[in-house]
C-alpha cells in the first residue's frame, strides 16, 4: 500500500478539510494515505507503537457516509 502522491504529506489539516468538503476526497481515501505514509516511513522513524487502524478506519467509513449524507461538514 504504497502512495506514490500522499494526499495528505505537506498539507496543513484545514486544507485536508477543504478537500474533503468539496468531495475532492473522501475521509477513507485521506486516512489510506496517512497509513500508506506511516507503512513507508515508521520503520525509520519508530513515531508509532500502536495504530488503531481498524478503529480508524470504521471511524473515517462512518464520516464518509455522513458527508454523503450530508449531515457533516456543512
Amino acid at each position: 500500500m504504497k502512495h506514490e502522491n500522499s494526499l495528505t504529506r505537506y498539507k496543513s489539516l484545514n486544507e485536508i478539510a477543504r478537500l474533503i468538503r468539496s468531495r475532492d476526497v473522501s475521509p477513507v481515501e485521506i486516512l489510506e494515505s496517512v497509513i500508506s505514509d506511516i507503512d513507508q516511513y515508521n520503520s525509520k522513524l519508530n513515531a508509532f507503537v500502536y495504530l488503531g487502524v481498524d478503529d480508524a478506519k470504521k471511524a473515517a467509513k462512518n464520516s464518509e457516509i455522513k458527508l454523503m449524507k450530508g449531515t457533516i461538514y456543512n
